[in-house]
């Protein structure tokens, strides 16, 4: 690769070299492990130069690290490189004190990441400002998505931070117009928008639905909100889980890009059902009409079991990986509550056509 100086090393030309004997992929891979400690996670791809003959280029892609910092060691020589933007230098005191400080935060015991997907956020519907909640005749079926950036954050809970989060939620939760904001409920360290809608047919039972958006001042996310809407009916549409679960991690995309962190995150969902409970297997599709699916077969004999938490750790929130994230999770709970036999495949088909940019509301 020819590179201008004068320009911050620029690639201006693709030069490409002469594989020689044996594998470069290989040989490459040797050469990292051997001179990187501690060991990175990286791959590297070999791609033939356009036009050049003979000549190729070697890829190699290094995933952000889960145990910094790292030493590239040759001959006597030990240095610790980091990136500043497009350069590479040498790190200072300052910088290895703030990586060995992100080690210790990434290699944080799981229950400590898994404490925020805990109650309490059980949303409950509101009749008044001055009145308390609704008393219920039955614990209703819930569950709660959490999100926690492995690296803490430290973010500003006021006023200007309420309006973001609204805006936020408006955005990217379609059926926000159907129901109203109440007043948020405030501790020192969190901030939770309580949402809720009720919706009355003359065909059918009439439908309700709170739910409760946690924001904490140290970066962490949660949705909490019922999965039975309708308690005369117990008959909800299964697509309601997968749906607001692609809903939130979208917001989640938008509202770590707004703060600048793409840093690695713990995903985690719990849902609580009992074992009598029913779900109707349809989606909606483009045109908002819901279709049943035979991608979800739920099992003869099932488990006594209500609660189910399922976690995955990921660096991405784009599209493709939203719905592998939500499919890969309600697979878990799907087995693990309902002994289900699933269709990996189409399921992740179905879950990724999902129209989550409008408003889809199931009455049987």
């Amino acid at each position: 690769m020819k590179s201008d100086k004068q320009k911050n090393n620029v690639p201006v030309e693709i030069l490409g070299i002469t594989v020689g004997n044996g594998d470069l992929k290989t040989r490459l891979t040797a050469q990292i492990v051997s001179l990187v400690t501690p060991r990175t996670d990286f791959e590297i791809a070999v791609v033939p130069v356009p036009n050049l003959p003979g000549q190729v280029v070697a890829l190699v892609r290094v995933r952000e690290g889960s145990y910094p910092p790292y030493q590239y060691a040759k001959q006597d020589r030990v240095r610790f490189r980091i990136r500043v933007q497009d350069t590479t230098r040498d790190a200072s005191l300052r910088d290895l004190d703030a990586l060995f400080q992100k080690r210790a935060a990434l290699t944080e015991s799981t229950t400590l990441f898994d404490a925020i997907s805990e109650p309490p956020l059980f949303p409950q519907f509101l009749t008044g400002y001055d009145t308390p909640p609704e008393p219920l005749a039955k614990e209703m079926p819930y569950h709660v998505w959490s999100i926690r950036p492995r690296v803490t954050m430290r973010i500003r809970l006021d006023r200007a931070f309420d309006t973001r989060a609204r805006s936020l939620v408006s955005e990217y939760f379609p059926d926000s117009p159907y129901g109203q904001f109440w007043p948020a409920a405030m501790t020192g360290r969190s901030h939770v928008l309580r949402w809720q809608a009720a919706i009355n047919t003359d065909s059918g039972p009439s439908a309700r639905w709170p739910r409760n958006y946690e924001f904490t001042a140290d970066g962490g996310l949660r949705l909490s909100e019922w999965v039975e809407r309708r308690e005369s009916s117990g008959r909800e549409s299964i697509s309601d889980l997968f749906l607001s679960g692609l809903r939130f991690l979208k917001l989640a995309e938008a509202f770590y890009r707004g703060l600048n962190s793409f840093g690695s995150l713990r995903i985690s969902h719990s849902l609580r059902v009992p074992a009598e409970f029913r779900f109707v297997l349809n989606f909606p599709t483009e045109d908002g009409v819901y279709r049943e699916t035979n991608a979800i077969q739920i099992g003869q004999f099932q488990s006594s079991a209500e609660t189910n938490m399922a976690w995955v750790d990921t660096y991405d929130l784009n599209a493709a990986e939203r719905a592998r994230i939500v499919t890969d999770i309600m697979l878990a709970h799907l087995r693990e509550l309902r002994q289900a036999n699933v269709d990996y495949e189409e399921l992740l088909r179905i879950v990724s056509a999902c129209p989550i940019e409008k408003t889809c509301i199931y009455f049987p």
